[in-house]
């Protein structure tokens, strides 16, 4: 925060000696297992004594050539307590600027003392080699060892910015570094990214309690996983509303509305534009079987020639419609309506109509088609395909014509 050197003394830069200071303090704690609330008051080295002095909010450290004495320690104490004094609430709520210190460095440079002993005896070339080397290793080893944290910390504040991974707590113990919190299975590796630092893994120790995030990007993510959507359809999320569109089968539409609920986060979603594709095709055939009309000769249950290959369309139809039927659910039976036209005796137009049914029911089960689906009626004249305006329209009433009476599903829909 504020950094002062006497005139006659060498300078250092302040963050250098600050780091120096906290490694020696961290050397101390780690090497030989003191209390944490223990603080280190001195370092001496030679010619040279670190005196520090710990206030509640601050340090005051001074580095002193010579012997000094003990009034000096007091004269740093008084000053730590007056600055505490006067920038007790700065002290409280800094966060980085340390400009409001610079109206205590009065109080600092009042520390300064120069007090000097005639006749001072040299050091031996000797000394002065052991006390380099000795200076020398301190400072290599310092210097492994901020770098060493400031990787770590680095490490750590990378792996507090993924998404999905909530840090609880980080520290030191037994000479190994842990990490604990929570982790999204959707999450980066910690570890992965442990190895793009130059961190050794056999000094970390992971502790990892599974969670889900509410993470739009996971969220959608394990929709996708738990959904599987087939090509034909995408998925969006936002805001908490999951959007579905495309085409689908329907036993994959009713597995997606019942695993909907088993993906957290989702808060409703939205399918107006989803098609039920087997729904669409079922509506389809079912169309085009109540529009075909199989026609025959006058007053006869004989097929107009040309009608003969119809009869094979129909049946395939019939077969296609039936499956369809299973997979979306639904039960029905088809009425084959035997028609006539107004000519003649509405009695002997019933009795013909009923044949002309009968025959085409025993023509779709020889192809397949169950006869209990199959329910063959004879309309007479009463219900005609075609109003008879010409001779065109009544050889369209001497016919036979569908209609498919669905029941209630088979499966109640989800």
């Amino acid at each position: 925060l504020q950094h002062v050197v006497a005139e006659s003394a060498m300078a250092q830069e302040p963050d250098m000696v600050s780091a120096m200071l906290t490694a020696i303090q961290d050397f101390i704690h780690d090497s030989f297992r003191t209390e944490t609330e223990d603080t280190l008051d001195a370092v001496r080295m030679g010619d040279l004594t670190l005196w520090i002095e710990q206030g509640p909010l601050a340090v005051l450290a001074g580095v002193i050539h010579g012997n000094p004495p003990e009034r000096l320690r007091l004269s740093f104490a008084e000053a730590l307590e007056s600055i505490h004094l006067e920038q007790h609430q700065v002290l409280e709520t800094f966060k980085g600027d340390a400009a409001p210190f610079e109206a205590v460095r009065h109080y600092l440079e009042s520390c300064l003392w120069a007090q000097y002993k005639p006749g001072k005896k040299k050091i031996s070339p000797l000394t002065l080699g052991i006390f380099g080397a000795l200076a020398v290793v301190l400072g290599l080893w310092t210097l492994h060892f901020v770098q060493s944290n400031l990787r770590w910390v680095a490490y750590v504040r990378k792996l507090s910015a993924e998404p999905g991974i909530v840090i609880i707590e980080t520290g030191k113990r037994d000479g190994l570094r842990f990490i604990s919190g929570l982790r999204d299975p959707l999450a980066k590796d910690p570890a992965d990214l442990l190895k793009e630092t130059r961190i050794d893994p056999q000094n970390v120790i992971f502790r990892w309690e599974p969670y889900y995030a509410l993470n739009d990007r996971f969220i959608l993510t394990r929709a996708r996983q738990l959904l599987n959507p087939p090509e034909s359809v995408s998925l969006q999320f936002e805001d908490g509303v999951l959007t579905v569109e495309g085409s689908a089968p329907h036993q994959w539409l009713r597995e997606f509305r019942g695993r909907l609920p088993a993906i957290p986060g989702i808060a409703q979603y939205r399918e107006e534009n989803l098609v039920d594709r087997d729904l669409e095709e079922f509506t389809s055939v079912k169309e085009r079987l109540e529009k075909a009309v199989l026609r025959f000769e006058t007053s006869t249950t004989r097929l107009l020639p040309d009608q003969s290959g119809a009869v094979g369309d129909l049946a395939e139809q019939t077969r296609r419609f039936q499956l369809l039927a299973k997979v979306v659910g639904i039960g029905f039976r088809m009425e084959v309506v035997g028609h006539a036209d107004a000519s003649g005796q509405e009695t002997e137009n019933i009795k013909l109509s009923q044949k002309r049914a009968d025959e085409i029911r025993a023509l779709l089960v020889s192809k397949g088609i169950d006869r209990a689906l199959l329910h063959a009626v004879g309309a007479g004249s009463s219900q005609p395909v075609r109003q008879e305006l010409s001779d065109q329209d009544r050889g369209f009433n001497r016919s036979v014509s569908f209609k498919l009476r669905l029941r209630e599903p088979i499966e109640p829909k989800s």
